[in-house]
């Protein structure tokens, strides 16, 4: 994170402990209230591979850009399923909430 950003949005993957690594202020949402949150306050966001296109698809919505920065692949391993978790800076188009946030 850089200095004075808001706490990350997670979304679509919910993994509670990531709160104790990410601090408490960590939001764990739903694609199109991650994009939401994410959209008004810039910052970082962890995105399911399955929950991106929702995600993007709202950030759209909310006149904000979502840059990847990074992306891992791994295996749940309590469910077998393979996940891909990308990770966004999200900034607002000038004049949105986002946009002063950056």
């Amino acid at each position: 994170r850089r200095p004075g950003d808001p706490p990350p949005v997670i979304a679509g993957f919910v993994e509670p402990s990531l709160v104790f690594a990410l601090g408490s202020g960590t939001r764990i949402e739903p694609a199109s209230k991650a994009a939401e949150a994410a959209a008004a306050q810039g910052g970082l966001a962890l995105v399911d591979g399955r929950a991106q296109q929702i995600f993007l698809r709202g950030i759209s919505l909310q006149h904000a850009a979502a840059k990847p920065l990074g992306e891992v692949s791994g295996v749940d391993y309590s469910t077998g399923r393979p996940e891909r978790l990308t990770l966004f800076r999200v900034s607002g188009i000038a004049g949105t909430p986002a946009g002063r946030s950056n």
